[in-house]
């Protein structure tokens, strides 16, 4: 819940705009003893944006038509705006008042408009384009322009304030109120509220200032969102009052005048679109508006992050981008409730009659009445309550089907891109058949279908499935010239087993390309487009379509959906570790053989989704739901943690020739690389040289297979006694193996599968003396991967096309100092020869300085080692008796402990002595928190327990064992009893498996777990057996390590570490990396997507009709910030109730507001962990303010929340 206060805040109301007045304007007080001769003061501003020395007019109303004041009434004012738009006056008029401001007609003092069209306002007298947040001299490019505003002037009494801010929108509802008639305090009122409803503004138009548009640090920090928006409804309304004007003089105010004309004639409904334009005459469509308030916002959020300063505000950032994705929900969802004739009309909103507490009162009910809507704490209007619930269950029901069916999308845009690739070549001529297989053209896993082409080649029939996916479809593909641009219009119906969905005529996918495809490429003999380099950029999808969910034994209520689903798609490469090599015996878990995969995934830029969803009962709601990733473009992702993870600055290259080149790190290690042969005739040969050795590699393919010879010779070897060991990857059993094999001497050559060394001698290689080394894979390129050869001799043209060859990775990862294992990345371009370069690396082990810790308690009976948060506890304690008990316990911090515990007891004395029983019981507890996660399921246990009865027998004098398997049994009292509690008789319910002659004798024989009952200390035993063969320990975000024992030198001769420790030892064991955990995420706190949504619903409950938007954006990687915007209107009733809830995840703040100036703010007061709290104290944990005036105090008594109005009155919430 933290994403309230972005919804509304939007930051991007901050966007753009004109002026507003300042909150420093005070009124003037004249003397006591002067006469005061006017009756009411005036004040405002005129933006749209900033009017700067432009003419104020004042008129009132005779007859019910406006007439200018005369010079006599008026008194002190300034008729003309200043530099912010400003301006004051005294009338003496104590009711309705016209304010107007014009254009100076004065050249020589000219009246200015700020540009806040975010295209531009045409160009100046000298034919320079005029750019947003610039001056337009209006004297000169409209001289008739104006603009007006309405307002029930109150007479000069106490902090009575009249405000007449003067801008388009205030125009708008001063020709509607005179239109209809009557001009009246209420009809303005109702002509301005139904104007703001229709652009999502709260707060009375006249009052409400606009932000100023040219002042981008204000922008930022201002925190009125309601200002923001107006001053970007504003720059859209400037946007469609400039774009596809021919700029003649006096073009704004003859297109506004015809918009006047047009809202008029409707009674105050906009045209929404264009759609419904019936003639050539301009129109301003609330489209155009909303679009150009949209790109107004762009473009404040890319001035803002061009300022180093301002781009620091990432919150406030975000919350313009949150406007963008509003602005674009308000605009589908303004389309989809459209009448027939196009239009869309604001409402009314309801006014409190009454003082500040009535209206704070008002405010609490229209919260209650929301809340029992939703069956919160409600008391009546079980129907309401009823349906209520329903709503919310839909919602529900319609999130899963969607979320569920996501995937089949991935279906039609694999077969989209699939057909893009088969029309180039079918226009290539290099698919002529009327029927193609799709099988070769989808990436998704399993996909296979066929494609059928008409004769022209225009129309395809698809027929495609993956796993329970189908779909079939007609198609129709168009291309832009460059071949870079694809567009297929499609309808059919894809299926699977939970779902239906139905693609309707008008349906649209497009797919961009990074570049043209050429006529070579695709006449290529295998036309792949990774393998040419090209790859899908960009894509969208614009459905029209019918999605129905299939009645189930789990779905008893389906869903279906009927609407528009549209989105733009971008890629972003998302990788993982892959480890595609198995062996019948040997261990490959180790990083060195795990490689870095990539793959490209689709992340919507901007997706929209609107139409009615209703389930099979009856229930229906019309939803509109956008969502916008800001920043999808170019996301490059957060990476890895651990193995994977990029590092910078690791070494330096340096090419000293155009085959040589010289890797520096660690400061003054260096290894020089020569490419002694690219392989023109067949061999790749390159050596690797060091400080402490020469290694040689020669790498060919002999009749299909690779081989390869490495030789190292170290300082001080003979050369010609140093053997060369040579492998090769053969298909073998179903699968690729390495083999390997060996020369003795120096090798002169590798051609032709012979192997010649120096003193003469020659070595077929096909029939050396092969071993398999156990390392397989079904992927050849793999098993090159983690083996080194090259991928194709061909591509090896000198030493930089070889860096990139997984002969040079597996040979060239570098130990850097305090880091760990990295393999350098080589630059994607050879520098210039002597030019040195820094490179960057992904960890193969990123060194862990962690150690197994051991401590031996004083006394033998105790061993703890712990890594991490991981630790192993082994305890021994036994009884004067001979009794005892062992636990070996291994726990994971915040996440398990497992116990195993076994208990040697003895019972009650028989005839030949003391008779034991011994249990092993295991345990497993939950230590994880409890967020919400499914815990790991317990192990199931057995009733009774199951144990070895030691039975003393006297036979002659002499005292032996027999040794008893028990079942289902237990002990009380001392004695044996079974699951009722009765005493058993082992003879009789046991199972003899042997004797001993002593106790000692019968443990030893019939021991659980690691440890040794009769060695000195057992504890110590048990944990050097645990360990006997390593022990693996699971490390949170790296992977698993193994605890290495090591040897120790005990007079002269080398014995286990672990068998030296005694009472009271410490110990810090190495511990080897086993095998790495994949630490790929898309996101993490630093890095992560920009996500604002606003989802818009309109529903019917009970005699409610009610308007919901939830709105929110991403702050952090876990919080955000959200609106609630709800409006209703009980039937029978022409005007709305309406609120904003604000809520913030991160502070847990929650805050409400009106269009009457009514403002709610709850803040939980902080607690102390640890710290009592008195359930029944009464805590205050907020207010509502009408304006600045406090009208109740909001208060917390354990679980009921009181409201304590200013007048004494109190009711619960």
């Amino acid at each position: 819940m933290e994403f309230k206060k972005s919804v509304l805040a939007l930051g991007v109301l901050t966007v753009l705009s004109g002026c507003g007045s300042s909150d420093d304007d005070k009124k003037t007080t004249p003397p006591a003893d002067e006469v005061v001769a006017v009756t009411s003061d005036i004040k405002g501003v005129a933006s749209k944006g900033t009017f700067i020395n432009a003419p104020v007019h004042f008129y009132k109303y005779v007859d019910g038509a406006p007439v200018k004041l005369t010079s006599e009434e008026l008194g002190a004012a300034s008729t003309m705006t200043d530099e912010n738009g400003q301006y004051s006056a005294q009338v003496k008029v104590d009711g309705l008042v016209k304010v107007e401001i014009g254009v100076s007609q004065d050249i020589s003092s000219p009246t200015f408009m700020i540009c806040d069209a975010p295209s531009g306002c045409g160009q100046n007298a000298k034919g320079v384009a005029i750019s947003f947040g610039e001056r337009v001299n209006m004297t000169v490019k409209d001289p008739t322009f104006k603009l007006t505003s309405l307002i029930s002037a109150a007479k000069n009494e106490g902090e009575v304030e009249n405000t007449a801010n003067i801008t388009p929108l205030t125009h708008f509802a001063t020709a509607l109120a005179e239109q209809r008639g009557d001009v009246s305090a209420e009809s303005i009122s109702k002509a301005q509220s139904e104007i703001a409803d229709t652009f999502g503004l709260i707060g009375t138009l006249n009052e409400l200032i606009p932000a100023k548009v040219e002042d981008h640090s204000s922008l930022v920090d201002e925190d009125e969102s309601d200002k923001l928006r107006y001053a970007l409804i504003n720059a859209g309304i400037a946007q469609a009052l400039f774009v596809g004007s021919e700029g003649n003089v006096g073009d704004m105010s003859a297109r506004l005048d015809s918009a006047i004309a047009d809202l008029v004639a409707a009674d105050g409904a906009f045209l929404v679109s264009s759609e419904h334009d019936d003639d050539a005459a301009f129109e301003l469509t609330l489209e155009d508006i909303l679009k150009g308030a949209e790109q107004a916002t762009q473009q404040i959020i890319v001035l803002i992050k061009q300022d180093p300063v301002l781009a620091k505000n990432l919150s406030r950032i975000a919350d313009f981008e949150l406007l963008v994705t509003k602005l674009n929900n308000e605009v589908a969802k303004k389309k989809a409730d459209a009448g027939d004739d196009g239009r869309s009309k604001g409402t009314e909103t309801d006014t409190t009659e009454g003082d500040a507490v009535a209206k704070a009162a008002a405010m609490v009910n229209d919260v209650r009445v929301f809340a029992n809507l939703f069956d919160v704490a409600n008391t009546s209007g079980k129907e309401v309550q009823t349906q209520g619930e329903e709503f919310v269950q839909l919602v529900e029901d319609a999130s899963v089907m969607v979320e569920e069916q996501a995937d089949s999308f991935k279906l039609l845009s694999d077969v989209s891109e699939a057909l893009a690739v088969i029309d180039s070549l079918r226009r290539a001529e290099q698919i002529t058949e009327k029927t193609v297989q799709l099988d070769n053209y989808l990436a998704t896993p399993g996909a296979t279908g066929v494609v059928t082409l008409d004769e022209d080649g225009l129309m395809f029939n698809v027929q495609a499935s993956a796993g329970a996916e189908s779909l079939s479809a007609n198609a129709a593909i168009t291309t832009n010239d460059a071949n870079t641009e694809y567009t297929l219009k499609i309808d059919g119906i894809i299926e699977n087993d939970a779902a239906k969905f139905t693609l309707n005529e008008g349906t649209q996918v497009s797919v961009s390309l990074n570049k043209a495809v050429t006529a070579d490429e695709l006449k290529s003999d295998t036309f792949d487009l990774e393998a040419h380099g090209i790859e899908a950029v960009k894509g969208a999808l614009n459905l029209e379509l019918t999605l129905a969910q299939k009645k189930t034994e789990t779905v008893t209520n389906p869903v279906s959906f009927n609407g528009q689903l549209s989105a733009e798609l971008v890629p972003v490469v998302v990788e993982s570790l892959e480890n595609n090599l198995f062996s019948d015996w040997r261990d490959l878990s180790s990083p060195h053989y795990y490689e870095v995969a990539q793959e490209t995934s689709i992340l919507p830029k901007m997706l929209y989704l609107g139409g009615d969803f209703n389930s099979e009962s009856g229930e229906q709601i019309a939803a509109n739901l956008t969502v916008n990733v800001a920043n999808a473009e170019g996301y490059k992702a957060a990476g890895f943690s651990y193995v994977g993870e990029k590092v910078s600055d690791i070494a330096t290259l340096e090419f000293t020739a155009q085959n040589s080149a010289i890797i520096t790190f660690n400061e003054d290690e260096t290894r020089e690389i020569n490419l002694l042969s690219n392989g023109d005739d067949g061999t790749v040969v390159y050596e690797n040289i060091t400080s402490e050795y020469a290694f040689t590699g020669w790498l060919t393919v002999h009749n299909g297979v690779d081989y390869k010879i490495s030789r190292t010779v170290f300082e001080g070897d003979d050369p010609a006694g140093v053997t060369s060991y040579v492998r090769r990857l053969i298909f073998q059993d179903y699968s690729f193996v390495e083999q390997w094999s060996s020369v003795t001497g120096e090798v002169a050559s590798f051609s032709d599968g012979v192997i010649t060394l120096k003193n003469g001698d020659t070595y077929n290689a096909e029939g050396l003396n092969w071993s398999d080394s156990g390392i397989r894979s079904d992927d050849l390129a793999a098993l090159r991967d983690a083996i080194g050869t090259v991928s194709s001799i061909s591509e090896v043209k000198d030493l930089h096309s070889f860096l990139n060859q997984p002969e040079f990775k597996v040979r060239n990862s570098l130990e850097i100092e305090d880091k760990g294992v990295i393999n350098p990345i080589m630059p994607d371009d050879m520098p210039e020869i002597g030019e040195t370069i820094s490179l960057s690396g992904r960890y193969i082990s990123k060194r862990f300085e962690d150690v197994y810790s051991i401590t031996v308690s004083a006394d033998g009976t105790q061993v703890v080692g712990s890594l991490d948060n991981f630790t192993d506890t082994f305890t021994f304690n036994k009884s004067e008796s001979g009794a005892f008990t062992y636990t070996a316990v291994d726990e994971k911090a915040q996440d398990y402990r497992r116990t195993q515990t076994i208990e040697l007891l003895a019972l009650n004395d028989i005839s030949a002595g003391t008779p034991f029983i011994m249990f092993s019981d295991y345990g497993y507890e939950d230590l994880s928190p409890q967020d919400g996660v499914v815990p790991p399921i317990e192990p199931p246990t057995s009733e009774g327990r199951y144990g070895i009865y030691y039975q003393p027998v006297n036979d002659g004098g002499t005292v032996t064992f027999n040794i008893y398997n028990l079942s289902e049994i237990d002990v009380k009292d001392g004695v044996l009893v079974d699951l009722q509690g009765n005493t058993v008789n082992p003879d009789e319910v046991g199972y003899l498996v042997g004797s001993a002659a002593t106790l000692n004798d019968a443990l030893d024989v019939s021991s659980y777990g690691d440890f040794s009952f009769t060695s000195e200390y057992p504890a110590i035993s048990g944990f050097r057996n645990a360990m006997e063969y390593g022990k693996d320990i699971y490390v949170d975000g790296k992977g698993v390590f193994k605890v290495i024992e090591g040897t120790t030198v005990v007079d002269g001769i080398e014995v286990p570490t672990f068998s030296t420790l005694k009472p009271g030892d410490t110990l810090d064991a190495v511990t080897g990396f086993s095998y790495p955990e994949d630490t790929f995420e898309l996101e993490d706190e630093d890095n992560f997507l920009d996500i604002s949504a606003a989802l818009n619903v309109d529903v019917v409950l009970g005699d409610y009709a009610v308007d919901l938007t939830l709105s929110g954006v991403r702050t952090e990687l876990e919080h955000g910030e959200f609106d609630l915007d709800i409006k209703y209107v009980i039937s029978g009733s022409e005007a709305q109730r309406s609120f904003t809830v604000e809520y913030d995840t991160k502070t847990e703040s929650l805050s409400a507001k009106n269009a009457e100036g009514v403002s709610l703010e709850i803040i939980e007061p902080e607690t102390v962990e640890g710290e009592e709290v008195d359930e029944e104290a009464e805590v205050e944990i907020g207010k509502i303010m009408v304006g600045e005036e406090v009208a109740a105090t909001i208060l917390k008594r354990g679980s009921i929340v009181l409201i304590k109005y200013t007048d004494g009155a109190i009711e619960s919430l």
